[in-house]
């Protein structure tokens, strides 16, 4: 056998070999250096995208809110007109004036022209707000002048108090269902109704706020007091099971027309100013006026009682020296005084005759429903006094003093008093002609 040696590798192939492979290598390398780049130039790309998407959602979303918002006030203007022709007309050339402003300022932001982006959005809010607010005004006033029809057309419905809003405010109302002018301002962020005639104004947004306050209410109706005046003679003259009391009344016996005896129940005049007394109630030391039937009454209504039902006190010149003139409520303007207070003095005179008065509607007002004669002179035989005045048989002359059980009888015997002559009033106080 025999054997032969192998042949030792050609040097120059051996090299050409491992060049190869070293080439192999580094273009593989570079392929895959170049698959990165590749790949983190994609992941850059795609991040790019998705940072420039939301932006570009965001405008959209933007731009159609505003359209949104635009749509959204052409709504609430269509429902602005009250049905007077010319203040209609002012209305809406103010309106559409703002949704012209409304859509220039949004055009610039949609073409990115806007100086001031961020000024440019409130100036929108502002807008907006405006005709939300003027809009929000109409159905109110449109409640107003319905009330102040309803008011002035039926007598047996509830009156406006003169206690509720401002006279020049409610003129500016009437003066729109009037067909009168009325000029529509914008001052500021504000909408103004402006009375041309009297330059007295009606800022829209204070109005909604005074309207819409539960504690105050814009819209203020006369006080109803016939309930509670009913209640204060019910409670002094029956008892538990519906009868009359003897304390405040005196039965008798009378023949009807066909001479039959008929029981009727009176009250004398000292029965009635005991009845009314009690109402009254005594003096609060602490307040200096009494607290009996009208108390809460007087707390709650005793302005609308005052100036309205009362007429601000006229025919009570007398007592509160108002010479004719309607006055205010004094507690209705002022916080109530102590009786220590100056000012007391004037609050207690209106307080006495707004007490006299109300006692002598419950007693009279009550009584007739409840069939209740009423004694219209003195029961009592008093010393016949020679310089009392009498008056003339003929009806000249003074009439007879008897102590008046009302204002209207006061008032009518004052004026027929000469200088120094006494006379005492309702309220049990005595008064001297000057």
């Amino acid at each position: 056998m025999s054997y032969e040696n192998p042949q030792a590798p050609n040097s120059s192939n051996a090299l050409s070999g491992i060049i190869s492979k070293a080439g192999e290598a580094s273009r593989a390398e570079m392929l895959r250096e170049e698959k990165v780049k590749r790949a983190n130039i994609t992941s850059l790309a795609q991040g790019l995208v998705s940072s420039i998407t939301p932006k570009k959602t965001a405008l959209k979303d933007f731009t159609k809110g505003q359209k949104n918002q635009q749509q959204d006030l052409y709504d609430a203007i269509s429902n602005t007109d009250l049905g007077y022709k010319e203040f209609d007309s002012s209305s809406d050339e103010m309106m559409h004036g703002l949704i012209d402003d409304f859509s220039t300022i949004q055009g610039h932001l949609n073409n990115g022209t806007m100086v001031d982006e961020q000024l440019g959005r409130r100036d929108l809010a502002k807008i907006k707000n405006k005709v939300n607010t003027y809009a929000a005004a109409i159905p109110r006033f449109k409640a107003i002048t319905g009330a102040i029809t309803k008011a002035s057309e039926d007598p047996n419905s509830p009156q406006l108090s003169v206690t509720g809003p401002p006279v020049e405010q409610m003129e500016i109302i009437t003066k729109i269902t009037n067909g009168k002018k009325v000029n529509i301002i914008q001052n500021g962020d504000s909408i103004i109704l402006e009375d041309p005639d009297t330059g007295a104004i009606l800022n829209v947004a204070e109005f909604n706020k005074a309207f819409d306050n539960p504690k105050s209410p814009y819209l203020v109706y006369e006080a109803d007091i016939t309930e509670p005046l009913k209640d204060a003679f019910t409670s002094y003259m029956k008892d538990d099971e519906g009868s009359f009391t003897s304390n405040f009344t005196t039965p008798e016996t009378r023949k009807d027309r066909n001479n039959n005896d008929v029981e009727v129940t009176t009250m004398t005049i000292e029965q009635q100013q005991q009845l009314k007394n009690a109402m009254i109630g005594v003096e609060n030391k602490s307040t200096g006026v009494p607290d009996g039937q009208f108390t809460a009454l007087i707390a709650e209504e005793g302005e609308s009682i005052w100036e309205d039902i009362m007429d601000g006190g006229r025919g009570y010149d007398e007592f509160t020296g108002s010479k004719g003139e309607a006055l205010e409520w004094f507690a209705g303007k002022n916080s109530v005084p102590a009786p220590d207070d100056p000012e007391f003095k004037l609050y207690k005179q209106q307080y006495d005759v707004m007490l006299d008065y109300l006692s002598t509607r419950a007693l009279e007002d009550n009584a007739a429903s409840e069939g209740i004669e009423l004694d219209t002179k003195p029961t009592d035989k008093r010393p016949e006094d020679e310089n009392e005045n009498k008056g003339q048989v003929n009806g000249s002359g003074p009439r007879a003093m008897n102590q008046p059980k009302t204002q209207k009888e006061f008032n009518k015997q004052w004026n027929s008093l000469k200088p120094g002559e006494k006379l005492t009033g309702p309220n049990g106080v005595e008064y001297i002609k000057k």
